[in-house]
């Protein structure tokens, strides 16, 4: 049910829609994460998919996605294994391209510091 024929067949504008993909397989792997840390249950999500996803090998549960694992960019079903989490890349990035607030400091980007949830 999914698997990369889904990418591979898709439309003329297959760019876009290969994003489209990525973006809602995000989304549903962040609201499972979501509801394995205590959250709302995830409601409304495709069928089998979440099971689909604990069945992939590098699948390393729910609390440790965007941490250890995630979905590839190319190919929204298959896992890769992380050395940073996004949090830590996203902190990076900030690092590396915004400037300091006037009157902050050079650590605390924009005063936020980092930006990881708790």
């Amino acid at each position: 049910m999914y698997d990369g024929t889904i990418v591979k067949n898709l439309p003329q504008n297959a760019e876009i829609a290969a994003r489209k993909v990525k973006r809602q397989a995000r989304y549903w792997c962040f609201r499972f994460k979501s509801e394995a840390e205590g959250g709302l249950p995830a409601k409304g999500r495709p069928p089998l998919f979440k099971e689909y996803v604990e069945g992939l090998e590098g699948f390393g549960g729910w609390r440790n996605f965007a941490v250890t694992w995630d979905i590839e960019g190319s190919n929204p079903f298959k896992i890769f294994a992380r050395d940073f989490s996004v949090w830590e890349e996203w902190s990076a990035v900030m690092r590396r391209v915004a400037k300091p607030l006037p009157g902050t400091e050079e650590e605390k980007i924009g005063g936020q510091g980092d930006i990881r949830p708790n």
